[in-house]
């Protein structure tokens, strides 16, 4: 048995915080179910040797950007086109409305967090986490 990489420890641990955040807190599930997913790109990414391809080398890229640009990449490869990506960037726009409570077009939610993720569906985004988990282990 492979010893797992700290990437794939905290995708883990941020996963089981998102499972017991939904109910009270749904807003940081969301938040933690992205988090996860991000650690399942590095931990992808660090076992090809490709890490550093999410590191930033000048003030141009953020990390996320990189991320996304990395999973869009490597997304045609993985399965159904661009279904990685897609879930990927469904769970990094959603953990912005938590986060910022705007939608991807900067438009105010008009309630907090809390209350916008109580009525959606959370199935939704442990979905879109388990597509990306068994892409990203294939």
């Amino acid at each position: 048995m492979s010893k797992q990489s700290i990437y794939e420890q905290q995708a883990k641990l941020n996963e089981e915080i998102a499972k017991k955040a939904q109910t009270d807190s749904p807003e940081w599930a969301i938040i933690m179910y992205f988090y996860a997913a991000l650690h399942w790109v590095n931990d992808y990414a660090n076992k090809r040797g490709e890490i550093y391809k999410l590191q930033p080398t000048d003030s141009n890229k953020s990390p996320h950007r990189l991320r996304l640009i990395y999973v869009k990449k490597i997304s045609p490869s993985k399965g159904k086109e661009d279904e990685l990506y897609k879930n990927y960037r469904f769970l990094f726009e959603e953990s912005k409305v938590a986060r910022y409570l705007e939608d991807g077009e900067f438009n105010c939610i008009n309630m907090t967090a809390k209350e916008y993720y109580k009525q959606c569906n959370i199935k939704e985004y442990i979905d879109s986490l388990e597509i990306i988990k068994k892409m990203l282990r294939n």
